[in-house]
């Protein structure tokens, strides 16, 4: 992953929680 990609994917679970369900 690139450094952003890390970012987008922090941004998401900070969003949508865990994103497991």
């Amino acid at each position: 992953l690139t450094l952003p990609g890390v970012k987008k994917v922090i941004n998401n679970v900070k969003t949508h929680g865990t994103g497991l369900h």
